[in-house]
């Protein structure tokens, strides 16, 4: 601020003026984003916790508190100096948080279902099935065709929907011939 002042007297150019205002707004809002984007990724399941066995995982909760002891003294010691905290506090309880909040979740929960949908393609489905009850195969027969109507809905890419299919298609031929028929689409 002190050097736009400067500029002023100065009678430096309006467009230096502005870019110098812009850059510093653009420092400001990544100085200030930046710990919040950190929590958030910290929030995500790793990637090795994504079982084929087992459903999609999800984003964890945002906690305020545990994101506000999450912040360092690097933050603390930026150009611009204030109360930080407070200012972190009365953002997360704001309207503009949530949206953003919601935007990031989506992201990152649709990130962990193509992540799922990936191990459950990856998956031999047909040799697991093998030394299973028959129950255990219709229950995971009825949970890929849940995920695979899911994934009419999402930008999963045709090929994986295709290998999705197929591995139902080889789960359900190694049932008896009656189960066969009920669970065979039409």
């Amino acid at each position: 601020m002190k050097k736009l002042d400067q500029g002023d007297s100065s009678n430096r150019p309006v467009e230096v003026q502005n870019a110098m205002l812009k850059r510093f707004f653009v420092e400001l809002t990544h100085a200030f984003i930046i710990p919040l984007e950190r929590y958030v990724a910290s929030l995500m399941p790793l990637q090795k916790n994504v079982n084929p066995h087992k459903g999609a995982p999800v984003l964890g909760n945002f906690h305020t508190e545990d994101f506000i002891k999450s912040l360092d003294s690097s933050l603390m010691s930026t150009a611009v100096k204030g109360d930080w905290c407070g200012l972190y506090r009365r953002f997360c309880a704001s309207r503009n948080f949530q949206g953003w909040y919601n935007q990031k979740r989506r992201e990152a929960n649709d990130k962990l279902q193509q992540l799922h949908t990936q191990a459950l393609c990856h998956m031999d489905w047909r040799e697991w099935s093998l030394g299973k009850q028959e129950v255990e195969v219709v229950d995971l027969i009825l949970r890929m065709n849940d995920k695979l109507s899911a994934m009419c809905s999402t930008g999963v890419s045709g090929e994986a929907k295709r290998r999705l299919q197929h591995h139902i298609e080889e789960v359900i031929t190694t049932l008896p011939a009656d189960l066969q028929s009920v669970l065979k689409p039409s």
